[in-house]
C-alpha cells in the first residue's frame, strides 16, 4: 500500500505582504522617490532633465521593496483559490492565473505555499497592490 500524506491548509488559508518598489538613491544609499531624485538631479545640473536623460538615469536606478499596507482581504482571496481552512492543500495554477491577471495587484514578486509550525501549509503572496480605481 502507498501511504501520502497530503498537507491540510493553515487556519489562515492566505497571507498578503504588500510591499512597493522604492528606489534606492545612488549617492546616499537611501530610499526616495523618482520625483525627488528628480528634482535633486535637475538642482544639481541647474536645469531640468530631458526626456530621455531621465529615461536612461531612472532604469538605472536600484530599487528595493518596503512594506506598505493593503486592502486586499486574504479571505476573498483564499476563497477564489479554494482554499479551507482543515483541507488537504491543492495548488490550482489556473485560479491563481486568474486573480493575478485581474488588476487586483500591479506586481506580484512571490506566491508559494509555506509550511506553518503546526505543520499545516498556507499560501504566502508578496505582492504590490494597484491603486483603487474610480468609475
Amino acid at each position: 500500500t502507498l501511504n501520502v500524506q497530503e498537507p491540510t491548509v493553515h487556519v489562515q488559508p492566505l497571507d498578503i505582504k504588500f510591499a512597493k518598489e522604492v528606489p534606492i538613491d545612488p549617492e546616499t544609499g537611501e530610499t526616495t522617490t523618482r520625483k525627488k531624485y528628480r528634482d535633486k538631479l535637475e538642482r544639481l545640473k541647474g536645469r531640468p532633465l530631458r526626456r530621455e536623460e531621465w529615461t536612461a538615469i531612472a532604469d538605472g536606478l536600484n530599487a528595493t521593496l518596503i512594506e506598505s499596507k493593503g486592502r486586499t482581504n486574504p479571505r476573498t482571496l483564499s476563497k477564489r483559490m479554494g482554499l479551507k481552512p482543515g483541507s488537504h492543500f491543492q495548488w490550482n495554477g489556473d485560479r491563481w492565473q486568474s486573480i493575478a491577471r485581474s488588476g487586483i495587484f500591479s506586481k506580484v514578486w512571490k506566491t508559494s505555499p509555506v509550511q506553518m509550525a503546526d505543520g499545516t501549509v498556507q499560501l504566502q503572496v508578496l505582492a504590490q497592490e494597484s491603486p483603487p480605481r474610480n468609475l
